[in-house]
């Protein structure tokens, strides 16, 4: 019986310290995701010669790469990609992405566009959990690489 009592007053130790840790791996892991699409949306881009966007859907939580194709009266239009990596995937339900700030226009866009080039925009992409951390992801315009910045 005191086996127990030990076992039961370690694992509740245990799972106090933890929270912290799964709360920030749960982040990094939404900032893994979200920098994985955009490189595959612009290696997307360069393979088909076409242009491409990440579009972040508040209302669903969710991310998709589009690609941009030419309809029979010469117009350009959006079509959802439905390859393993560029379709739609929700985002953990604890993330929120919070902005997309591009410095280029200055104005708030949810999404991200890669020309046929592999050149980018200059987005800063912010995520935040439910208890306020909050990560951001930088894109360079012309190479289009991303890195994470963290803030607290």
């Amino acid at each position: 019986m005191v086996v127990m009592v030990i076992i039961i007053i370690m694992s509740s130790v245990v799972a106090v310290e933890m929270k912290p840790a799964i709360t920030e791996a749960r982040l990094s892991s939404a900032c893994r995701e979200i920098m994985s699409t955009l490189a595959y949306a612009r290696s997307y881009a360069i393979t088909n010669r076409t242009n491409t966007r990440v579009v972040f859907d508040d209302r669903e939580n969710s991310i998709v790469v589009q690609y941009q194709a030419i309809d029979n009266d010469g117009g350009a239009e959006m079509i959802d990609l439905t390859t393993q990596s560029g379709r739609f995937r929700r985002m953990n339900s604890k993330i929120a992405v919070v902005g997309i700030e591009k410095s280029s226009t200055g104005v708030e866009d949810r999404a991200v566009n890669f020309t046929q080039f592999g050149r980018g925009e200059d987005a800063v992409i912010t995520l935040k959990d439910q208890s306020g951390k909050h990560r951001q992801i930088l894109l360079d315009s012309i190479t289009g690489r991303c890195r994470i910045k963290v803030g607290e």
